[in-house]
């Protein structure tokens, strides 16, 4: 599996049609996750950069996609510039969901952390059992939780220089 950078204006509506199939998916299973203000074209655009945008490739195949930024003021303002990388909206499409993907888009971006030569890989997500549960089956470690723009969320960070998931 590899990490492939978004390079072309397209590629905007490929995200957004793969985190509306995520979304949709998760609705069907009672599991809602994003609504169409935070995965549409537009929103994304107003948070995101295209070259912040990955995508993950098996082979051929786009079996998903992450968000990957140097910064993040919103959720993460406490922390020292240049010292972390911030990742949002991980999603493995319907498909492809079950078979450790997840993790492999993990694996990959704990390895973009230590190449960048960080200590901190950290994210944000809704306040869920089964997210919580997903992202301390890799060795993340749960921060606080908070409110923000009325979403109940939980912050989770791993240092990734002694992670021995992240080692190259």
């Amino acid at each position: 599996m590899k990490l492939e950078q978004a390079n072309e204006e397209k590629h905007w509506v490929v995200a957004n049609e793969m985190l509306s199939s995520v979304s949709h998916h998760l609705a069907i299973k009672g599991l809602g996750l994003w609504n169409a203000d935070q995965i549409g074209i537009v929103p994304l655009k107003s948070c995101y950069k295209l070259d912040e945008l990955y995508f993950a490739r098996k082979g051929e195949e786009t079996v998903g996609l992450v968000f990957i930024q140097e910064s993040d003021d919103k959720f993460w303002p406490e922390t020292i510039p240049g010292e972390s990388l911030f990742f949002h909206k991980l999603a493995v499409a319907p498909g492809f969901q079950g078979k450790g993907y997840g993790y492999d888009i993990l694996d990959r971006i704990a390895e973009m952390a230590v190449s960048r030569s960080k200590t901190w890989l950290r994210l944000d997500c809704d306040n869920r059992v089964g997210l919580r549960k997903f992202y301390q089956g890799y060795g993340f470690q749960a921060v606080d939780e908070k409110l923000i723009d009325g979403f109940n969320i939980v912050r989770f960070q791993m240092s990734v220089k002694f992670s021995s998931k992240a080692m190259l």
